[in-house]
């Protein structure tokens, strides 16, 4: 099966890469490179991608190791070669509307680009040597096994949060700064309802460095020299006081609550939301290190607990962890990984998740 085209525009467009330089660009795509494998397919150590800029076509165009015509296809294609943080042999193509006279010219573009070939194929077979077949499996392999952890961690978060996209980056043995063995891994979540988490595989001292700035994204903007005004960011620990009504309100409808009420005390905000059943999740909101999320049905009997406090180091990706049944009349707990962020604009996947379980809830919506 051939592999489809990649869309460069929107991943550019949300980290605000749109307008950099081609190898700045080319540069991120590497190091996000093992999140697009499962994509790739035949041959497979070809990744082909395609912008529908003129802006991002003229800077990939620009940088490129290689720039190639495809006679037969009337293409012109922009090539980067495979290195240590990128197993792939990259290729950028524009499909947009006309641009620049000569773009489009084989005539032109044979003026400033020695490199013709006859079609797609023959450039396949030249480049499918026994080297880069050998040279993009080993990267593979080492990829696979260096990146399991942060991989399971975004499986997680897809699975028990409104994440729907991860993107894990990294570079050389691992570290996105410097390419050494990276033992640590940070990462910044953007949106609500579809959010998208990028990961960076750092070393012990460049995570430190990323805790000196109010976001991972604001540490990627200086890395990828992104360009975007970050001014506004502000690190905050927990949900600000002034943002609990309404983030009470959005929560009461994506549970499918019919009423909330609050309670602040000094361990932290606390929210009871009730379902007509008698059911109720109740949320202690102190910080994002400091919260816990408990089901209770009517007879007042916890159910399940999704919560921060360190009590279960043996329990993977903690101290966030999730009792599948809390309840005392169960004599052995369950204690999984919940993978999630103690804000619950995020994490309200995993609690309908858990109250559909436990029936404090209907399949169909109906308390």
């Amino acid at each position: 099966m051939k592999s489809p085209l990649f869309n460069i525009d929107k991943q550019l467009q949300e980290v605000g890469l749109a307008d950099s330089a081609g190898k700045s660009i080319d540069n991120f795509l590497a190091t996000m490179s093992y999140s697009f494998a499962e994509y790739v397919k035949q041959p497979e150590w070809l990744w082909q991608q395609v912008t529908y800029s003129p802006r991002i076509w003229d800077a990939v165009r620009r940088d490129a190791d290689r720039r190639i015509w495809l006679a037969y296809e009337g293409i012109e294609l922009a090539v980067y070669g495979a290195r240590k943080n990128c197993g792939f042999i990259r290729t950028y193509r524009y499909r947009g509307p006309s641009i620049a006279a000569g773009v489009s010219s084989g005539q032109a573009f044979m003026r400033t680009v020695a490199e013709v070939f006859n079609d797609e194929y023959s450039l396949i077979s030249f480049f499918q040597t026994e080297s880069t077949i050998q040279f993009f499996r080993q990267w593979s392999e080492e990829q696979t096994r260096r990146y399991a952890a942060p991989t399971k961690m975004a499986e997680g978060r897809i699975s028990n949060t409104s994440v729907e996209k991860t993107y894990i980056i990294g570079s050389g043995e691992g570290c996105l700064v410097c390419g050494k063995r990276a033992t640590r891994y940070a990462h910044s979540t953007v949106g609500c309802n579809a959010a998208v988490m990028f990961m960076l595989q750092l070393c012990a001292q460049h995570q430190e460095e990323v805790q000196a700035h109010p976001s991972v994204l604001a540490f990627m903007n200086i890395v990828f020299s992104m360009g975007l005004d970050l001014s506004n960011l502000v690190k905050t620990t927990a949900i600000p006081k002034e943002l609990i009504d309404p983030l009470s309100e959005y929560m009461r409808e994506s549970l499918g609550a019919t009423s909330v009420d609050r309670d602040d005390r000094e361990n932290g905000v606390h929210l009871t939301f009730a379902y007509p059943s008698g059911w109720q999740w109740k949320l202690r909101l102190q910080s994002f290190t400091d919260y816990a999320y408990v089901l209770m049905d009517p007879s007042g009997e916890h159910r399940a607990k999704v919560d921060s406090a360190a009590h279960h180091p043996e329990v993977p990706f903690g101290p966030d962890h999730w009792h599948v049944n809390a309840t005392k009349k169960v004599k052995r707990d369950t204690i999984l990984p919940s993978f999630t962020y103690g804000l619950p604009l995020f994490d309200f996947t995993l609690l309908n998740r858990i109250a559909r379980d436990k029936q404090a809830i209907l399949p169909n919506g109906h308390n």
